[in-house]
């Protein structure tokens, strides 16, 4: 029910294909984020600074105001 109607069967169909058609780059450019993010955690991991240095390129390229947002950012080195 949505603002006191029900909607028809074919309506809520194109509804959610919507919301789905919206929410799928979203979703893809989160995998990737995710996938970068790995890579950047597998190369500190190993000390691979090179590897390391090109995630964290590749993740600004993809995403330059929020790929270390939410607290994200990799440790400061001691």
């Amino acid at each position: 029910m949505l603002d006191g109607t029900w909607r028809t069967s074919a309506q809520a169909k194109a509804a959610e294909r919507e919301r789905i058609a919206e929410d799928e780059p979203k979703a893809a450019k989160e995998a990737s984020k995710k996938q970068i993010k790995a890579n950047l955690a597998a190369a500190e991991e190993i000390e691979d600074l090179n590897t390391a240095l090109d995630a964290i390129e590749e993740g600004v390229a993809l995403d330059p105001v929020n790929f270390f947002a939410r607290g994200s950012c990799p440790p400061a080195a001691p």
